[in-house]
């Protein structure tokens, strides 16, 4: 194992969910977000107020991840995250991203510099994830069962893009690229059983394969969006 991450999970602090009712759960239509507007501190927290995203302290300045004023709308106070070392949410007090048998879109705003190793942009308990492969195609995992490829490459540029998925139990995925849909795969397959209720963005859960660029309003939904 990486011995920078190894450091950085010492260091992570643990999301505290206090006084959240256990039985709390996401429902159809819920979405949880993070705008990574903070700007400083290390911690980001989701819409809801009860996700937080843990930064740490890396052992190397590399690693950290760092707030910038780019941001997909330009607009003052508008900011997005460079992952870097990686951002990771635990929700195992109380689950709500727990919605691994679908259906679920998930979407973010992403300005990437390269692709050169499969990267995720999210992923979550060992159970489904999205980002590309190593040649830059659109990519939803059930991890441990199905790589579902779309046949559209995503060429990095350097610039804004919006990416989303959305998987609906026994059809398949669609794809979505800056608000268009541009492919969907048939499968009927579905996610394994939960390995954590961790959410890894921007890596993999072992904090490699950090995504080459920034991320900003990432979003989980227990529903299937469409263009529209």
């Amino acid at each position: 194992m990486d011995k920078r991450f190894v450091g950085l999970m010492a260091l992570l602090v643990s999301l505290g969910l206090m006084g959240i009712p256990s039985a709390f759960s996401q429902k159809a239509g819920d979405v949880y977000m993070w705008d990574f507007n903070e700007g400083s501190g290390d911690k980001v927290t989701d819409n809801s107020k009860q996700m937080t995203a843990t930064m740490g302290t890396a052992l190397t300045p590399e690693s950290i991840s760092v707030s910038n004023t780019d941001s997909p709308s330009g607009k003052a106070g508008d900011r997005s995250v460079q992952v870097n070392g990686g951002l990771l949410v635990d929700d195992s007090q109380s689950p709500v991203l727990n919605i691994e048998k679908g259906p679920i879109t998930m979407e973010a705003w992403v300005k990437i510099d390269a692709i050169t190793e499969p990267t995720d942009i999210a992923r979550y308990g060992g159970a489904y994830k999205f980002g590309f492969g190593n040649n830059g195609a659109l990519l939803w995992t059930f991890l441990g069962i199905e790589d579902v490829f779309s046949d559209t490459i995503f060429s990095p540029d350097s610039a804004w893009h919006h990416i989303a998925m959305a998987w609906e139990p026994g059809k398949g995925v669609t794809f979505f690229l800056d608000g268009q849909q541009v492919d969907f795969k048939a499968t009927t397959n579905t996610d394994r059983a939960l390995q954590s209720h961790i959410l890894n963005i921007g890596t993999d859960s072992g904090g490699t394969s950090a995504l080459q660029g920034s991320i900003d309003r990432l979003r989980i939904h227990k529903a299937i969006l469409t263009a529209a």
